[in-house]
């Protein structure tokens, strides 16, 4: 600080302000605030400059892989091994990948058929539900039934009764009806 031509020594000399025509001239700021914000500032470019480093490392090293990569696919040609091995891997990998579907199809089923099951069950459990209640009102009506049997014998007793009282008192009837006349 104050090296700059013009300054003087122990001030802080720094590029001209420019004129903005909405701001005021000049704002006066505690200098103790300006040397922060430039410490942060200075921080931030040096935290920038690192992760530029980092990037340009790490693509350089891409870099590399890439060659390596290159060269490795352009040797497999020229070793019949190699693309033996390689066409075999290719071919497993391939009857992986429809192992992964057909397994994934039969996932898929076994859920489909899981559901069905499910539903099989609760529809025989309804239909046992409905079964029992049928025998309960099929039970019912027959002891339902037995009660009126029981009743209509009960009054049909109770009718031959008195016919047969009816029939034992015509004899007499007819006696007293014969002396009255």
């Amino acid at each position: 600080p104050g090296s700059e031509a013009g300054s003087a020594p122990g001030c802080f000399a720094g590029p001209a302000p420019v004129a903005w025509p909405l701001l005021p001239p000049v704002v006066p700021v505690d200098q103790g605030v300006l040397l922060r914000r430039v410490y942060e500032l200075e921080g931030d470019v040096a935290q920038l400059e690192d992760a530029g480093l980092r990037a340009a490392r790490e693509a350089e090293e891409l870099r590399r892989v890439v060659a390596d990569l290159q060269q490795a696919k352009a040797r497999p040609a020229a070793d019949p091994e190699a693309q033996r091995a390689k066409e075999q891997v290719t071919f497993l990998s391939g009857l992986v990948t429809k192992f992964e579907r057909k397994t994934m199809a039969l996932h898929t089923e076994v859920e489909v058929e899981k559901q069905a099951a499910a539903a099989a069950r609760a529809e025989a459990e309804e239909a046992a539900r409905e079964r029992r209640r049928a025998e309960e009102l099929e039970a019912e009506s027959r002891e339902e039934a037995a009660a009126r049997i029981h009743d209509l014998e009960a009054e049909l007793t109770s009718a031959t009764r008195t016919a047969t009282a009816a029939s034992d008192v015509r004899p007499a009837l007819a006696a007293a009806r014969a002396e009255a006349a």
